[in-house]
């Protein structure tokens, strides 16, 4: 598959952005096999494959663990007490 644009939505993990970099610095378009999006979409491995999602992915900018957030959350609501 060849990309035109779409590797602005995916997962950011090091082989979107390598491929980012080649599309949107570079001027080039990056080719990913179906392969990559099996391993992304379907076996779920983030950090080998790509996954790519909607535009709502763009305010995203790290991947913090359950327990991250929900502790940032509890720290937000006792602030308010």
């Amino acid at each position: 598959m060849t990309t035109y644009g779409t590797l602005l939505r995916t997962t950011p993990n090091t082989l979107a952005l390598e491929a980012k970099k080649l599309e949107v610095e570079e001027g080039s378009t990056a080719t990913i096999s179906g392969e990559t999006y099996k391993l992304g979409l379907l076996k779920g491995k983030l950090e080998e494959g790509i996954v790519t999602v909607s535009s709502e992915i763009d305010p995203i900018k790290e991947i913090k663990t359950c327990k991250e957030i929900v502790d940032e959350l509890m720290e937000d609501v006792m602030a308010t007490k």
